[in-house]
């Protein structure tokens, strides 16, 4: 590591040093409250591409440049208060296909677009799979949550109107109302499907 520049400040009590290595990248900081111990001290490393590579966060760490690889894509995140590490998985178009979180594992999958159409959950208990579809102008207009008795199926094929179905139970409509951008009205209305 480069030589490093100590730097100090103090807001509100709190004292807030960081060290800075001659590439002006941020190097560590901590925070100490006054009179307390320690709030917090992260630690930074940098990849080849200038991206934090750590503290807590972990972008495109092969490092390898003109991979196809996003290197803004998220990686993994682990710390601030984070029980565990969280892990992500991207494509070559920088599409997160995976992801380990406190929600569990899910797998997400795009179509040639880059428009996410299907996410499914690996942890048992909870209805796996949420399907996405669209119209030709790239609109979502249908998402499809869960299957069996517990489907929900939600349409939204104009801007203002969406039309929740459920497997069982009572259709719900909402047709929002406009003026001028701003959302003047919500109508509700409940029954079965098709609702006149």
């Amino acid at each position: 590591m480069a030589a490093v520049k100590q730097s100090s400040t103090s807001i509100n009590g709190r004292c807030y040093e960081y060290a800075i290595v001659t590439v002006d990248r941020l190097a560590s900081e901590k925070r100490v409250d006054s009179g307390s111990a320690t709030a917090y001290h992260y630690t930074y490393t940098y990849g080849l591409d200038g991206n934090i590579a750590t503290r807590s966060y972990l972008y495109d760490s092969d490092d390898v440049p003109n991979d196809g690889r996003h290197h803004h894509a998220l990686e993994s995140v682990s710390g601030d208060g984070i029980s565990g590490a969280y892990s992500y998985a991207n494509d070559p178009n920088g599409n997160m296909t995976g992801r380990t979180d406190s929600g569990g594992v899910f797998t997400q999958e795009f179509e040639v677009e880059n428009r996410l159409f299907k996410v499914t959950k690996t942890v048992v208990g909870d209805d796996p799979v949420t399907e996405f579809y669209y119209d030709a102008d790239g609109n979502r207009t249908l998402t499809i949550y869960g299957t069996g008795a517990s489907q929900i199926k939600v349409y939204t094929p104009f801007p203002d109107f969406e039309e929740t179905v459920p497997a069982s139970g009572a259709t719900t409509q909402r047709t929002s109302y406009t003026l001028a951008g701003q959302l003047i009205a919500v109508r509700v209305r409940t029954g079965t499907s098709p609702i006149p």
